[in-house]
């Protein structure tokens, strides 16, 4: 798995010189949640779906304490040394280590968001009218996020959602009913699920690939902005893209949908490890905030 976004995001913020302690953490089977010491929080979906409560609980402890010091990229050797004494799968620990650090950086990057922005980004609470680009096109990695706007524009001739957990998930026959249920609405236009693409070559079919944030920490956000097109206006979306943009401009994102992360969100979630009590937070609870390239 690639996880060099989130590194090199939080290098960039260590030579700013952005130095906080971690004092809360929460490892949920929904969201990762860690609470910073100036009581920013940030948040990336969790995939260790397979660890038990007690080896999360003990995680939790053990991962506070190893970040009780300023956090920076030299801690990621040892927090992978402490995952991979308690969590025996490879996938699994790559799974916990990647949303711990890319909600570390979420937590990090808060602050600059909530300002408005910097000399690399501006926050715009609405998009643009033409945000569409002209696309015919479109591809929504992730059930979710603009999937169902981008349905209904008139201009769009095929909008294709993957999901790698499209025909095994629990929500597998809602996901389909729904691709039935808009595919009758719009019969001039193709409305497409499946569990993925054939290949990279049908990746590149696209004008509009609008990503899930997740793809941040299960290892595939490298794969999708490696081969679509050149020209494609490709976009990064949900509550777990909420870092600082820069490397993800430079990696060829044009913006970020994402929101503000409250600090009351990790109160919601102690003491348990479903995450079920963020769902309606995070789940469009909270208003979406636009990060575009400061021009």
């Amino acid at each position: 798995m690639e996880h060099r976004i989130i590194l090199e995001t939080l290098r960039w913020l260590e030579e700013l010189g952005t130095q906080r302690r971690l004092v809360e953490l929460h490892l949920t089977r929904f969201f990762t949640t860690v609470r910073l010491d100036d009581d920013s929080v940030g948040v990336c979906m969790s995939y260790y779906s397979l660890l038990s409560d007690d080896v999360l609980r003990i995680l939790e402890r053990r991962l506070a304490r190893h970040c009780s010091n300023p956090i920076s990229v030299k801690d990621v050797e040892g927090i992978k040394a402490i995952v991979a004494e308690h969590v025996a799968d490879e996938r699994q620990r790559c799974y916990l280590v990647a949303s711990l650090m890319a909600g570390v950086t979420s937590a990090l990057s808060a602050p600059l968001i909530r300002s408005g922005g910097d000399e690399w980004f501006e926050v715009k609470p609405h998009l643009p009218e033409n945000w569409l680009n002209g696309a015919e096109t479109a591809l929504v990695v992730g059930f979710g996020g603009y999937l169902k706007h981008l349905v209904h524009q008139r201009d769009l001739k095929k909008v294709h959602v993957i999901d790698f957990s499209y025909e095994s998930s629990g929500k597998s026959s809602m996901w389909q009913a729904q691709i039935a249920e808009w595919s009758a609405q719009h019969t001039t236009k193709s409305v497409i699920g499946s569990n993925g693409l054939t290949n990279t070559f049908h990746l590149r079919e696209f004008d509009l690939i609008c990503i899930t944030g997740s793809t941040l920490c299960n290892g595939t956000l490298e794969y999708f902005l490696t081969n679509v097109r050149r020209d494609a206006t490709v976009v990064l979306q949900g509550p777990s893209a909420s870092l600082h943009p820069k490397i993800l401009f430079k990696a060829g994102v044009k913006w970020v949908s994402t929101i503000m992360t409250p600090s009351i969100l990790g109160q919601l979630c102690r003491g348990r490890h479903d995450g079920e009590e963020m769902r309606p937070m995070l789940e469009d609870g909270l208003p979406y905030i636009h990060l575009f390239p400061r021009l």
